[in-house]
């Protein structure tokens, strides 16, 4: 194999904090680019969970800068490029 891209995607509900969409602001002005460490879970039926970390990841331009519904909760959608491979940490079992 001689190259890979993984890419993540997930939607990030704001209730109180919006401390990604500022540092993805000030790295907009700065042009200082942002990046971020992030952990994903799955749950099994069976009470077993898979964990994989996803580290340096940077938005990939895909970011819903504004979505809003009047009454809904706040959600902005995000897909960012992961620039190191994820590394597995748990897998889901058969137990």
């Amino acid at each position: 194999m001689s190259s890979y891209k993984v890419t993540l995607t997930f939607t990030e509900c704001v209730v109180e904090s919006s401390a990604m969409f500022q540092e993805l602001f000030e790295s907009m002005q700065t042009g200082q680019p942002v990046m971020w460490t992030f952990q994903g879970v799955q749950k099994g039926r069976n009470g077993t969970e898979e964990r994989v970390i996803y580290r340096d990841c940077v938005p990939d331009g895909a970011v819903d800068l504004q979505n809003v519904t009047v009454g809904d909760i706040y959600k902005r959608a995000w897909s960012t490029v992961v620039n190191s491979p994820p590394e597995l940490q748990k897998l889901l079992s058969y137990e």
